[in-house]
């Protein structure tokens, strides 16, 4: 009798066993039989290694969460640091394309006869100044009157016909 049994649901369980398989190795199918049950008899056969398993996986997850932490709030720090520097570096660029617009201005007072190249830098570098401080949203200080003083030296030197200091 339990032999008959065996022999009837040994094709019965064959057959299960199978569908489940297919189930379990095509992707459509959400639901993963074979594997459930391998880990249903692992948790039976090795109940500790399966709770160490899951102490190391939930740690591992802490430390995860905690490096992600972390490396935001590292993040934030250099986009701080970076700004800072682009500030400072925006002062600076100001500052020195203000300085040689204003020197040049004084060694003209000083009698300095600059070339015609030295007076197209000077011109650029206006220019280069205005944009970048429209850019920056920053104020003009102190090289308007220098400025209009360059121009009207220029335009003196033009209009005298010194081609000889304007070509070099």
């Amino acid at each position: 009798m339990i032999a008959q049994i065996q022999d009837l649901l040994a094709p019965v369980l064959w057959g299960i066993a199978s569908l489940g398989l297919v189930i379990d190795v095509i992707p459509k199918f959400k639901a993963r039989p074979i594997r459930f049950l391998f880990k249903q008899v692992g948790k039976l056969i090795l109940p500790d290694v399966y709770k160490e398993v899951s102490c190391l996986q939930e740690e591992v997850d802490l430390l995860k969460s905690k490096v992600t932490t972390e490396v935001q709030h590292d993040l934030k720090d250099l986009k701080r640091l970076i700004e800072n520097l682009d500030s400072k570096y925006d002062k600076r660029e100001t500052s020195n394309m203000r300085c040689e617009i204003i020197e040049f201005a004084d060694e003209l007072r000083q009698g300095i006869k600059p070339t015609k190249h030295r007076y197209e830098k000077i011109f650029r570098l206006h220019d280069r100044y205005l944009d970048y401080i429209k850019e920056n949203n920053l104020t003009n200080g102190l090289i308007d009157a220098d400025y209009n003083f360059i121009l009207k030296k220029y335009s003196q030197r033009f209009e005298k016909g010194d081609k000889g200091a304007l070509d070099d």
